[in-house]
């Protein structure tokens, strides 16, 4: 039978074995445990802990939780399929051998690897 302990801190009741745990996750919360209450940064929906407000602000927004969360819109990209399927890619088929745009952009991407790797 599971025995239980009341935590000193926030008066809920941990199992024995999971006690210490719960005990180091008031405080370093980033290492142990999603859901006991630091500086604020639990969603309001579920009660996830996230690191810093911005990563809060964005699981709010997609909490499965959350009645209002943000939602892929899958009309428009059903549209952009179906216009796709009935014109095609405009690249399809084109080489940076074949077609000067397709050219033009393989040589900017080259560059722009080549800034990052020499900022290193």
């Amino acid at each position: 039978m599971r025995t239980y302990k009341e935590c000193l801190i926030c008066k809920k009741q941990i199992s024995a074995s999971n006690y210490q745990r719960h005990l180091d996750a008031h405080n370093k919360p980033h290492r142990y445990s999603r859901f006991v209450d630091h500086d604020g940064l639990n969603c309001k929906y579920c009660g996830k802990l996230c690191k810093n407000k911005n990563s809060l602000a964005q699981h709010e927004v997609r909490c499965p939780d959350n009645p209002e969360r943000y939602t892929i819109n899958y009309a428009g990209l059903k549209a952009m399929q179906e216009r796709n399927s009935k014109f095609g890619n405009w690249n399809k088929g084109l080489t940076k051998e074949t077609d000067e745009r397709v050219a033009k952009n393989a040589e900017n991407v080259q560059k722009a690897m080549q800034q990052k790797v020499e900022d290193g």
